[in-house]
């Protein structure tokens, strides 16, 4: 066929392929932006030395070190206290809180090693739902890594299923106690005794700084053979303990019970008793007076 006209003739249309880049843009950040908000749940678990990828890991790695001025709460943060609960301040780590009538049971462990609570003065705050301050527990002990169930029974405090309630940990500095007065003798020597169903602590201070303890434990209860028997031997093991520290202890049984009875200098006690009653060395009147009666005790 012939074009006299010099016009260009259209053989066909060649069909232009669409690019498949915007698709790839958006498969590429969209694994971006589920990478970033995954990273923190994956490095968490690998970080728990309680999950089977966590110990490897940690034994591979290590454990991480806490920043304990990185972890601390801030001061106006509540965390509602439940079975979900998981509070980390310093390298204490709080979980799983149950609250039944006037007992809060819940979990502790150290976040990192061993930790000891008695080298400061730790408390968990329980707060209504109002957030209105209502009791401290104060958190004494050594910790692990491995969980640790406790239970405190308040004298007054009882909780009403219906109501939230919320927690925060905190740590009370020297300045945060109220000041007492004791009565002292001459050389400065002044005392607190502190007695709670048979147990008796009597503290002993010099400059209101403690520097002996007498602890007398009169035990009647034999309703529970078995609870009296564990207790009995548990006491004697205290008093053996005590005395090859150098330091006066005895149990005796009669016919209602035993009686135990421990006196401590703790200048030369340099040994960690189990007893969360037994102070250190120079702790203060103020705090002890506070803590025994947070516990429960009548002190005068």
């Amino acid at each position: 066929m012939e074009n006299n006209n010099n016009e260009p003739i259209v053989l066909g249309t060649l069909k232009k392929e669409k690019s498949s880049k915007p698709v790839f843009v958006f498969i590429v950040l969209g694994i971006l932006i589920a990478s970033v908000f995954a990273i923190p749940y994956v490095e968490d678990y690998l970080q728990d030395p309680d999950t089977l990828i966590g110990k490897i890991y940690t034994s591979i790695f290590g454990e991480e070190e806490i920043d304990e001025e990185e972890t601390i709460i801030p001061e106006d943060s509540h965390f509602i206290l439940n079975n979900k609960t998981n509070i980390n301040f310093n390298n204490l780590n709080l979980t799983n809180i149950s609250l039944n009538d006037q007992t809060i049971t819940y979990n502790l462990k150290a976040r990192n090693n061993n930790f000891d609570l008695d080298a400061d003065n730790y408390y968990l705050e329980i707060y209504g739902s109002n957030k209105n301050l209502l009791e401290r527990i104060k958190l004494s002990g050594n910790l692990t890594s491995s969980l640790e169930e406790r239970t405190f029974t308040f004298k007054d405090l009882r909780f009403n299923s219906g109501i939230s309630y919320y927690g925060k940990l905190i740590i009370l500095k020297d300045e945060d106690y109220n000041e007492i007065i004791l009565s002292t003798d001459e050389s400065g020597i002044a005392s607190i005794t502190c007695q709670k169903s048979g147990d008796k602590y009597e503290y002993i201070f010099d400059d209101y700084l403690l520097k002996r303890i007498n602890h007398t434990l009169t035990y009647t209860d034999t309703s529970n053979l078995n609870l009296y028997l564990a207790l009995f031997e548990e006491y004697t093991n205290l008093t053996n303990n005590i005395k090859s520290l150098g330091h006066k202890a005895s149990i005796n049984e009669n016919n209602e019970g035993f009686i135990f009875e421990a006196n401590l200098d703790l200048e030369s006690l340099d040994n960690n008793l189990n007893n969360s009653y037994y102070y250190s060395f120079n702790k203060q009147a103020k705090i002890i007076n506070y803590d025994m009666k947070l516990e429960g005790f009548i002190c005068n």
